[in-house]
């Protein structure tokens, strides 16, 4: 028999796999590197497990878009912001036309200038519903199917193993 954070484990791993072929499924996906990070944590604690789903910072803006820096960032995060920037044009081909490295670092500062100021078109748009939304409510649904199943069984047991030996024992 399972035990309850073995249920609610693969729960949690059903989640990633359906956040990331929603992904995938939008055509989100560039490098990889935001449903690489996705992983679970399931934690006992004294009256039961804590459940945590971690990916990078802002794995949110998947379904919100980027909004406009509220902030100006560090030089290393702005730093960062740029050198993914970059990649995010050479792996897909924008602009196509053969920019030099100089190039290419000059369209990514806009790029991120124009974020920062405006944010994404995905935000701008009102953001979706339909990345991680959707395997929360679908993981809320399996959990409490499979739990409520998991805790039926095992009260059925207590019981039986409690009355064995009073004419209730298997013969």
């Amino acid at each position: 028999m399972k035990k309850a954070d073995i249920i609610i484990a693969s729960a949690l791993d059903d989640a990633i796999e359906e956040i990331r072929s929603n992904s995938r499924a939008a055509g989100q996906v560039v490098t990889g590197k935001t449903l690489k990070s996705l992983y679970r944590e399931v934690v006992p604690e004294a009256d039961g497990y804590t459940a945590r789903l971690y990916g990078r910072a802002y794995f949110g803006a998947l379904e919100t878009g980027s909004g406009p820096a509220r902030k100006r960032g560090t030089d290393a995060e702005r730093e960062e912001f740029q050198r993914n920037l970059e990649e995010w044009c050479r792996i897909r081909g924008f602009p196509s036309s053969g920019l030099t490295p100089e190039q290419l670092t000059r369209v990514a500062k806009w790029l991120r200038w124009r974020l920062n100021k405006y944010g994404s078109r995905l935000y701008r748009k009102g953001g979706r519903k339909d990345i991680f939304s959707p395997a929360v409510e679908n993981f809320e649904e399996r959990l409490t199917e499979q739990l409520t199943s998991f805790y039926s069984t095992e009260v059925e047991n207590l019981f039986t193993e409690g009355f064995q030996g009073f004419g209730n024992s298997p013969q």
